[in-house]
């Protein structure tokens, strides 16, 4: 039975161009919000625009607190109010991996400590604006 498929270790995310340190879990999710049009012509089926309204991404990080650099950079993000690049690199056993990147806000930051465990973080990244993907290339 051949076997296929990827070490999540191998999901790398980065915040200006810095990959964000300590991770244990990360997520990324892709939206697309179609507007709902249905109506009694429908017969009861749900029916949308075939154009999304509104398109976004998220992605959620979270781990071992071990880059106070890292944090500060996202910490003065976040008070000025400002977008950063946010890439996620995916995993590839090709020569160039693909990725998907764009701006994005830091819509929250979450520091966690519990006798005897380390120091937890969860860092919560919003897409403002585009963002594209990029496919693996052989080279």
């Amino acid at each position: 039975m051949a076997t296929s498929g990827f070490n999540g270790r191998k999901l790398f995310v980065d915040w200006e161009t810095v990959t964000i340190a300590g991770v244990r879990e990360k997520t990324v999710s892709i939206n697309n919000e179609y507007p709902d049009i249905t109506s009694d012509d429908d017969s009861g089926f749900q029916t949308f625009l075939p154009i999304p309204g509104k398109r976004a991404s998220s992605t959620t990080v979270s781990g071992v607190y071990s880059s106070e650099t890292l944090l500060a950079a996202m910490m003065a993000a976040d008070a000025a109010m400002a977008t950063g690049t946010v890439t996620i690199n995916l995993p590839s056993a090709l020569a160039v991996p693909g990725n998907i990147e764009g701006e994005g806000v830091i819509q929250s930051i979450e520091i966690t400590g519990a006798d005897p465990e380390a120091v937890q973080f969860t860092v919560t990244i919003a897409s403002s604006g585009a963002f594209a993907y990029t496919a693996s290339a052989a080279s």
